[in-house]
């Protein structure tokens, strides 16, 4: 039977179906690969650069994928040596399909789950393995074919700035900078999956976004007196704020699985919505004088 010890009957030998080689059938060929344009020109007064990424990595594990995309470009103007100003741009969107494959040995380690599953056990509706009895089903194939585990990661980043030295000894630089990351991320556990089955299917959805804008300015004034006297001095005001938005609905029993999360107001009960958001600002000064004596005495206060 089963455990593979003789004698087998006439119905055994007879062997309802085929063996299943899970290896097989949860994993395949994965290719990977990554392309990047780039393109950069300038002149005396003007310069700038600009690159697109593309990247596509394809799991050896079903349902195990992970692509992205990029963008980059920078623009810097110089049209004296008074004056010079800058523009920064990147643009990342990364999407991964995946479940946690754990590293231990136990229970939870699919892979490991995958590597003894029995050859007997088929995938046969009636749940019979390949002498006709009724076995236990390889629960690992459905917790790798019927998870839907989708995350979306979404940043944006802006930086510009001015230099300017229009006075000797003195320059001043003002800077800006903005950054965005959008998380999304959507799960769904079919009620053929352990976690699923006792739900009758659970769908999670939940978005996140930070946001950080940061503003700086700063003055330096440098100045050396007859060799023996170096005087310099450094004040600035820094603003930053920060804002976090955070949302997320969680529910089960479902009577169809075909829209798995995309319509997750048809489920029959919702568990949990929850939403949050957080802002914080900051405002600080900043000053800093040094003197330097013969280049051997050093005074500073801050």
């Amino acid at each position: 039977g089963e455990s593979g010890s003789a004698p087998y009957s006439e119905e055994e030998r007879a062997y309802k179906g085929a063996g299943t080689d899970w290896i097989k059938t949860m994993t395949n060929t994965a290719f990977s690969q990554i392309h990047v344009l780039q393109a950069s020109a300038g002149t005396d007064l003007i310069s700038g650069s600009a690159s697109i990424t593309y990247q596509d990595d394809m799991g050896v594990v079903n349902n195990t994928n992970y692509s992205r995309y990029g963008t980059r470009a920078n623009l810097e103007i110089r049209p004296n040596d008074k004056i010079k100003a800058g523009l920064n741009l990147n643009k990342l969107v990364s999407k991964n399909d995946y479940f946690g494959l754990d590293m231990n040995g136990g229970s939870d380690n699919l892979m490991y789950r995958m590597l003894i599953a029995s050859p007997f056990n088929t995938l046969n509706e009636d749940g019979t393995n390949i002498f006709g009895e009724i076995a236990k089903r390889e629960a690992v194939f459905y917790e790798i074919m019927y998870k839907d585990m989708n995350i979306i990661t979404d940043n944006s980043a802006a930086s510009a700035f001015l230099d300017l030295n229009l006075v000797e000894g003195l320059t001043l630089r003002a800077q800006y900078s903005l950054t965005n990351e959008n998380i999304l991320s959507q799960n769904f556990h079919s009620k053929n999956t352990i976690y699923g089955s006792s739900y009758n299917g659970v769908a999670k959805i939940s978005n996140a976004r930070d946001t950080y804008h940061q503003a700086e300015g700063v003055a330096t004034y440098h100045k050396n007196f007859k060799g023996s006297h170096d005087f310099k001095m450094t004040a600035g005001v820094s603003y930053l704020m920060y804002s976090t938005e955070t949302s997320s609905m969680t529910a089960h029993d479902f009577s169809t699985e075909s829209m798995k999360y995309y319509n997750i107001g048809a489920a029959a009960a919702i568990d949990k919505i929850e939403s949050l958001r957080q802002d914080k600002v900051n405002l600080s000064y900043f000053a800093r004088a040094e003197y330097v004596l013969k280049d051997r005495y050093i005074f500073n206060a801050t």
